[in-house]
């Protein structure tokens, strides 16, 4: 992935000390980032973006980034990518729009100076965070995309100036802000292990929201909008009449264009040694996650599929559903994982888990056609007696046998409780009795100590535990700076 960053002192101001600020920042993102890095002004107003570049599609030097439009219009810095980016190119040069050089980016710019921003964005299956500069009319756009896979902070300075970047370590390069743990978030990271949008763990800076749009023009007042709401989503869609046969068509129609799009080449090249040497075993786990993964890529990768299939299936009858479950309370929950715990923990953590190693990870699930279909469906056809996740097992039948994918299952979620008694036990025994934290107010000296107890005695405790030692190890790494 990329990494994005600017500043925006939105008052006329010299060029130079916005720039040095956003080259601090473009420095902060520098790791695992080595294709490039970029900074561009607009001396006027002092606004400088920054970029740091992954280069995944065009490996060019015109894919590098700031970018700005032909007409001068327009400078983005952006992180993320444009899946259907070919549909939109065709579609603007049938209309008699140029799409220069090869790049996503600058498909996504054209599309953006095109349409408009929140009609551009209504239009693409994508992931991103980005800043978009429209200099005729002095406005800075951020925006994250729909089901907030990349992320985006900012924040407003004391004088007034406007920070934002993909990483919070960018925004404290930059300066102006205070540095300190915002005690909120703290409390509701121990309590939840994460912190919630639109939270963010430094005081004075907040996350964009999942589907958040925020207009800052130079002189007026800054205003934010949600370009794709999920609540509102969940809220309106109306239910689909689908038997169970049909709404699994629907998701493997809707489905099938993503993964052809990122993974169907990939999973037709791999190999059982792909899968068994990327999967690795995880120390204490009680199965390795690639055993079963194997065995679906020699499915997917052979010539024939229903010859595959046909050696491997044994035909499975669907059991009947279930009636008078609660649809509304289970709706509204599921619309709050989507814009709470998916976001803020599960994509957080994959998100900062590949950017160490410079990698790119794709979602095709939660495109939004995925994500406006999956709302349209009725209760019964999520949720059975044979379990959850009804409807997708029955897509995946459609290509795979019942055996391969109707088991326990099996996350990449890591040994903690085994570790925490093991190979971990002194190093969390040091960060739990850390003076700073057991001095920084967020947590109860006792309370932690009873828990760290009960965990050596047997009690998994890890939960309570994991999320101390990593704000202990937090301020541990602050002070050392």
């Amino acid at each position: 992935m990329c990494g994005i960053a600017g500043v925006f002192p939105r008052r006329p101001s010299a060029a130079e000390p916005s720039r040095a600020r956003a080259e601090a920042m473009a420095n902060a993102l520098a790791q695992c980032r080595p294709d490039g890095s970029g900074v561009w002004g607009e001396a006027e107003v002092g606004l400088a973006l920054a970029h740091r570049r992954l280069a995944v599609i065009d490996l060019s030097p015109g894919g590098a980034q700031p970018m700005r439009s032909a007409c001068g219009r327009y400078a983005i810095t952006y992180n993320g990518e444009l899946y259907d980016y070919r549909d939109h190119r065709a579609a603007l040069r049938a209309h008699g729009v140029d799409v220069p050089g090869e790049s996503d980016t600058a498909v996504l710019l054209v599309a953006l100076a095109a349409w408009g921003v929140e009609a551009a964005l209504s239009r693409v299956d994508a992931m991103f965070a980005f800043a978009l500069w429209d200099g005729p009319r002095r406005t800075l756009w951020l925006a994250r995309d729909h089901a907030g896979i990349k992320p985006l902070y900012c924040c407003q300075c004391a004088d007034g100036t406007i920070l934002f970047s993909s990483e919070l370590r960018a925004l404290e390069a930059a300066g102006g802000l205070s540095g300190a743990i915002d005690p909120e978030s703290a409390f509701l990271f121990l309590r939840l292990g994460r912190v919630p949008s639109p939270r963010a763990i430094l005081a004075g800076v907040h996350q964009v929201p999942p589907g958040g749009l925020l207009r800052i023009p130079l002189a007026r007042t800054m205003s934010h909008t949600r370009w794709f709401d999920i609540v509102a989503l969940a809220r309106d869609t109306p239910r689909a009449a689908l038997s169970p046969d049909e709404a699994a068509e629907a998701v493997d129609a809707v489905l099938e264009p993503s993964v052809r799009r990122l993974l169907a080449a990939l999973l037709r090249a791999s190999s059982e040694r792909f899968w068994n040497t990327t999967v690795g075993w995880l120390p204490g786990a009680p199965r390795r996650p690639g055993e079963t993964l194997s065995k679906v890529a020699r499915v997917l990768a052979a010539r024939h599929l229903d010859e595959a299939y046909g050696r491997l299936a044994a035909v499975d009858g669907a059991p009947p559903l279930p009636t008078g479950l609660p649809e509304e309370p289970l709706l509204r929950f599921r619309a709050a994982n989507a814009v709470g715990y998916l976001p803020d923990d599960v994509l957080t953590k994959v998100d900062r888990a590949v950017r160490r190693a410079a990698l790119k990870v794709r979602v095709p699930i939660l495109s939004p056609a995925m994500i406006r279909l999956a709302f349209s469906l009725a209760l019964a056809l999520l949720v059975r007696a044979d379990g959850g996740k009804a409807v997708l097992r029955d897509a995946l039948a459609r290509h795979l046998p019942r055996h391969l994918f109707e088991r326990e299952k099996t996350g990449f979620s890591p040994p903690l409780a085994a570790w925490l008694r093991g190979p971990l036990r002194g190093w969390a025994a040091d960060l739990l009795h850390a003076t700073r934290l057991r001095t920084s107010g967020f947590v109860d000296p006792a309370r932690l100590d009873a828990a760290w107890a009960l965990h050596g005695a047997g009690r998994d405790c890890s939960a309570r535990l994991w999320p101390a030692l990593m704000l202990s190890a937090s301020l541990e790494a602050r002070a050392a700076r």
